[in-house]
């Protein structure tokens, strides 16, 4: 992770005003497992998903394949 520290460290000493293209943090965002519960929406909202997950999957995986 030292070069995302110099990245990091021209980005600032340059004052760009973009974010740099990757950061430590970012690193680690990316290495963690994500997952969201929907549960308080559907129960303080009635929320209920359009798609279910596996219909969503059937939808997205052939997209991502074709990238």
């Amino acid at each position: 992770m030292e070069h995302l520290a110099s990245i990091e460290k021209v980005w600032s000493t340059l004052h760009l005003k973009s974010d740099p293209p990757m950061t430590r943090f970012v690193a680690c965002q990316l290495a963690q497992d994500h997952w969201f519960s929907s549960r308080a929406a559907r129960n303080d909202l009635n929320y209920r998903p359009i798609l279910s997950m596996d219909q969503a999957m059937e939808k997205t995986l052939p997209w991502l394949q074709s990238l």
